[in-house]
């Protein structure tokens, strides 16, 4: 799990990061390739998510290639730290497969812990709740999101507080599976198992 997490940590950096200079420096396909190569280090487990993880993994890698470029979209060299503020019917579509995506990553983090010799309590409900969490704070933005358009007065304002939250979600997200990468360390494990 330990790989894994490692994977999917530098996989969604490249996902919520968005550098473009006429491309995306960090395109977002590389993101979904890493995130299927971390399910490879959990081939040998029998985790029921992980199946749906590599298949999101690959749509994704190939629904994401047209957005490696801007095509005016998006001001040159600017940095984007805000995945889920998006408005049209295909960045809505990316959104919420990637809260899919994320969904079932949760899913195979509870599963592991759940296959271990000594499951942990705490751990899995510390899952469980950050999974709730960030869960409810992505599909509330890609709710919300849309229903912004015809604000105008208040639209730049709301999509300030949307990017805000967009950017929590995604830095907690990170921090989560740094956590879980730290949990799974060889030593950690060693110390549980004696």
């Amino acid at each position: 799990m330990r790989r894994a997490c490692s994977w999917w940590f530098y996989g969604f950096l490249f996902i919520f990061i968005d550098f473009y200079v006429y491309v995306d420096l960090l395109p977002d396909p590389i993101g979904y390739y890493f995130i299927y190569k971390g399910v490879s280090y959990l081939k040998h487990v029998t985790l029921p998510a992980i199946n749906n993880v590599s298949k999101l993994a690959v749509l994704l890698l190939f629904l994401s290639l047209p957005n490696m470029i801007t095509f005016g979209q998006t001001s040159y060299g600017s940095i984007l730290f805000t995945p889920y503020l998006r408005i049209s019917f295909y960045d809505m579509l990316i959104g919420w497969l990637d809260i899919f995506l994320i969904f079932y990553i949760f899913q195979c983090m509870l599963e592991y812990n759940n296959i271990q010799e000594k499951p942990s309590i705490v751990f899995k409900k510390k899952l469980v709740k950050a999974s709730q969490i960030y869960i409810f704070l992505c599909v509330s933005i890609l709710v919300v999101q849309p229903l912004l358009i015809n604000l105008y007065d208040v639209m730049s304002l709301l999509m300030l507080g949307l990017g805000i939250m967009s950017f929590i979600a995604s830095i907690y997200f990170l921090i989560l599976l740094k956590r879980t990468q730290t949990y799974y360390s060889p030593q950690r494990m060693a110390k549980l198992h004696t």
